[in-house]
Order: structure tokens, then C-alpha cells, then sequence
């Protein structure tokens, strides 16, 4: 994970047995993504191997687009007229324009 990650995040994947490897976040996120593949593979003692793909995974939109915009659509009663969302993944700025 990238040195910008929050330190909680670091310590909870470590707590439930991670192999957390920190990188300074020099790339794009889909760089450190490709370099982390061969030490997931390296790693065979282990059962399971994952490597988290939330930035091209399409269920991070599509969560946003089936609940958060619904949502908020549903809170305005129809008449939101602007949204302001942190762009992060751009799961929640994709998937709730959809909506």
C-alpha cells in the first residue's frame, strides 16, 4: 500500500495476518498494483493471495451507482442540485453520476 494510506489501515491488515509492503507514492495507483503482483506470486507458503483492485474493479462504481445515488436522491426528496465528492478510486463520483 502506498505511505498515504492511513497508519490504522496498515495495522488492521497487519492484525489479521497481512503482509502489508508500504511504497512511497511516486506512482499511479495502477503502477504500484502491477508491481505488487509478483510478490503476491513469490508468496506461496500462503493459502490466499489478493491484491485489492478497487480502481478498476467495476463493483466500485456500481455500489455507488445501486446505493449512494439513490440514497441521496431519496434524502434531496428529488432535488439535489449539486454533489461534491472526494476523488479518491472515482468510484463514488462515477457511480453516483450515474445515477
Amino acid at each position: 500500500m502506498t505511505d498515504k494510506a492511513s497508519v490504522e489501515k496498515s495495522r488492521y491488515l497487519k492484525a489479521l495476518g497481512a503482509d502489508v509492503v508500504i511504497r512511497r507514492f511516486q506512482q499511479s495507483p495502477a503502477r504500484l498494483i502491477i508491481m505488487s503482483r509478483p510478490r503476491a506470486a513469490s508468496r506461496r507458503k500462503l493459502q490466499i493471495r489478493f491484491i485489492q483492485s478497487q480502481y478498476s474493479h467495476p463493483a466500485n462504481p456500481e455500489a455507488h451507482y445501486r446505493a449512494t445515488g439513490p440514497e441521496l436522491w431519496e434524502q434531496t426528496e428529488g432535488k439535489i442540485t449539486h454533489f461534491v465528492s472526494g476523488i479518491g478510486t472515482g468510484g463514488t463520483i462515477s457511480g453516483t453520476g450515474r445515477s
